[in-house]
């Protein structure tokens, strides 16, 4: 079953969704509707998690990931940047706080 579903194209699983759907849904009430959809839907999670579970599962680890590293040294950088921003609003702030110089 790996490749069965590979050969249709979007459009065409929704063409044979929607012909599924009307096939199914044309002599049933409502209620049983509801059951039939609702239970589609949880068949739908369950594949859904059971998906990103094997995706997890498959994917490699990778130990002391560099974007770890890379996030960490941003950091770094980011807050040199503000302490060296800071220093020079107080050396502007200080120099416009003292007084003129007066000339005699």
């Amino acid at each position: 079953m790996d490749d069965s579903l590979k050969c249709f194209d979007p459009g065409e699983l929704i063409i044979i969704g929607t012909l599924l759907t009307f096939l199914i849904s044309d002599d049933m009430d409502a209620g049983d509707l509801n059951v039939l959809g609702n239970f589609i839907v949880a068949i739908g999670g369950l594949i859904l998690t059971w998906a990103a579970q094997k995706q997890l599962l498959e994917t490699p680890e990778t130990t002391g990931s560099s974007s770890d590293t890379v996030t960490l040294e941003n950091i770094k950088n980011q807050i040199k940047c503000l302490q060296e921003k800071c220093e020079k609003l107080e050396s502007s702030s200080s120099t416009k706080d003292s007084p003129p110089n007066s000339k005699g």
